[in-house]
């Protein structure tokens, strides 16, 4: 396929204002591209679409598919590491929790909705 030069209103990673996605096959990375618009991400696909159009229709053109995203992945509970002194030689704090001399903080992660809005 010929390289093709994207417009940055596109991204790697989807959130609350990049929910508009499209999965090419053939593209960067994995694939899929975040936009802000579903007109972006349409103006795009057309784009894409026609690369697989050269002397006849390559068959992945058939995996190319669009979406919206409705959840992604956030970071809850965050616990900032807490001074050095307050670490023990055993890498506890005082309630116990681990610390790895890597960590800067300690967090879980959530399924979350995202804003309609966008």
């Amino acid at each position: 396929m010929a390289e093709m030069k994207q417009e940055r209103v596109s991204k790697s990673r989807p959130s609350d204002e990049y929910r508009f996605f499209l999965y090419d096959p053939e593209g960067d990375g994995d694939g899929v591209i975040f936009f802000k618009s579903a007109e972006d991400r349409d103006k795009y696909a057309n784009k894409v679409m026609h690369e697989y159009h050269q002397d006849g229709w390559y068959e992945q053109v058939e995996e190319v598919c669009a979406g919206t995203v409705t959840h992604i992945v956030k970071k809850t509970n965050v616990i900032k590491r807490p001074p050095e002194d307050e670490i023990d030689e055993e890498g506890l704090d005082g309630e116990g929790n681990y610390w790895d001399p890597d960590w800067s903080e300690m967090c879980n992660y959530e399924l979350t909705a995202i804003s309609a809005e966008g």
